[in-house]
């Protein structure tokens, strides 16, 4: 009996995600790329494609580089990724990298925190590629029409998908996680093009495959928000929040969608909650304007006052102190009118 129970965990036969991930990531990249900094998750299962079965061995993987042993390994492996000269720390070699193959070949990463600060990146799959600063110089991997950036995901393998009829273990649940996530980043990617509509697509398709992603479900919200439908994008805001409590800003969106809507009881029960995780100035914001809006102009001061110190670059604080003396002590309030002015103009 109780290896009957068991044998659903331990049973891997049809258990193809680390497979496909693998497959997928490798056809993602072009001839020549480089996988920058992959997790042990991306490493490992290419490792099997490109060793065992000899497949993509053209992909170059910058990986263990911020050890000494690691940058001895990258010399011997894929030298020509390197400058000529010895690079003396790991800071350096991960910025040399970048910089000597950036525009000569393309480099991706799961996340674009992978990346150098500052540096930009876009989604492409269920990768991003690092952008270089200057596009032009970029082109010269680049042969013929590229697909566009969801077009990858028509020709990924995803066997398993959205889900299996056991419960995946630790490193299948990873794998699965990168699809989502990547579906997500697409899908703000798109709307912050204006393309609303293939951004809603992306992040119900993201859902499908993993329907406890608080990004993805805040991420709607927002789009719904956007467009006026205020209820829908409270729904959402509020399954966001369930699923990730520790995160206040989807319970602050809700509240916002809330006030748009006029209900302003459930809008302030819902700052009021936020600001008990942890203090947000927009959360603390509404509140003083809820206050103002009552006439407690008293109240609504002490709020903005507080936000001002512990948030000193949150500009609409400065305004709203502003309006709230105007009503109380007038010959104080141009303060605040002026130094958000100063804080604000371009």
């Amino acid at each position: 009996m109780i290896l009957f129970r068991a044998l659903p965990e331990c049973f891997y036969r049809l258990d193809f995600h680390a497979h496909d991930y693998a497959r997928n990531v490798l056809a993602t990249a072009r001839p020549g790329a480089i996988i920058y900094d992959p997790d042990d998750t991306t490493a490992f299962a290419t490792d099997y494609f490109q060793y065992v079965l000899g497949r993509r061995t053209d992909i170059k993987k910058a990986v263990y580089f911020r050890t000494r042993w690691g940058y001895e390994r990258l010399k011997r492996l894929h030298p020509d990724i390197l400058p000529s000269g010895e690079i003396t720390s790991g800071r350096e070699l991960a910025e040399m990298i970048i910089s000597h193959n950036m525009g000569s070949k393309m480099i991706l990463a799961e996340l674009p925190s992978k990346f150098p600060s500052g540096a930009g990146s876009r989604p492409l799959g269920i990768m991003r590629e690092l952008i270089s600063p200057q596009p032009k110089t970029i082109t010269t991997y680049r042969t013929g029409a590229s697909p566009s950036l969801e077009d990858y995901f028509v020709f990924y393998v995803m066997r398993g998908m959205p889900r299996l009829l056991y419960r995946r273990d630790f490193f299948s649940e990873h794998v699965v996680s990168y699809y989502s996530s990547a579906l997500t980043n697409t899908g703000l990617y798109r709307a912050g093009l204006g393309d609303f509509e293939r951004a809603r697509r992306l992040y119900l398709e993201a859902l499908s495959i993993s329907g406890d992603s608080s990004a993805a479900w805040n991420n709607l919200g927002t789009l719904y928000f956007a467009r006026g439908d205020y209820g829908p994008a409270a729904l959402n805001f509020e399954i966001a929040y369930r699923l990730e409590p520790a995160n206040s800003s989807s319970k602050v969106n809700a509240g916002m969608a809330y006030s748009r809507m006029g209900n302003f009881d459930r809008a302030r029960t819902a700052f009021e909650e936020a600001l008990r995780q942890n203090f947000n100035p927009t959360a603390a914001n509404e509140l003083g304007l809820m206050r103002y809006a009552r006439g407690d102009y008293a109240s609504a001061e002490k709020i903005f006052s507080d936000i001002i110190a512990r948030e000193p670059s949150f500009a609409a604080a400065r305004y709203n102190m502003g309006l709230a003396l105007s009503k109380t002590r007038p010959s104080e309030a141009q303060r605040y009118f002026e130094e958000y002015e100063r804080m604000t103009r371009r």
